[in-house]
């Protein structure tokens, strides 16, 4: 496996967040927010995706692990479901 480490500048995402299990957790949550995304028209338009997992394994139960995924909508103007992800640099 190959790691690279990337700059990512500060973006205004739409977001769904699920808990439990990555596995179980990420399906729900990019299930949600492509449903949100097409609903208002937005689903072509955001490029690249992001799946942010928050949480250390060894530190957080299952139950409690948190998984939001997450599309930059830059120049859309959103009512709802917007946040920040981290910035700066990551692996």
């Amino acid at each position: 496996m190959s790691i690279s480490l990337v700059f990512l500048p500060s973006v205004t995402v739409a977001y769904a967040r699920n808990v439990g299990p990555y596995a179980e957790a990420a399906p729900v949550a990019w299930d949600a927010l492509c449903g949100w995304l097409r609903q208002n028209g937005l689903r072509e338009r955001c490029k690249p995706v992001y799946g942010v997992l928050h949480d250390r394994p060894e530190d957080v139960p299952l139950s409690e692990r948190r998984y939001d995924a997450a599309v930059p909508l830059t120049g859309v103007p959103l009512e709802k479901c917007t946040g920040s992800i981290l910035t700066g640099r990551l692996a």
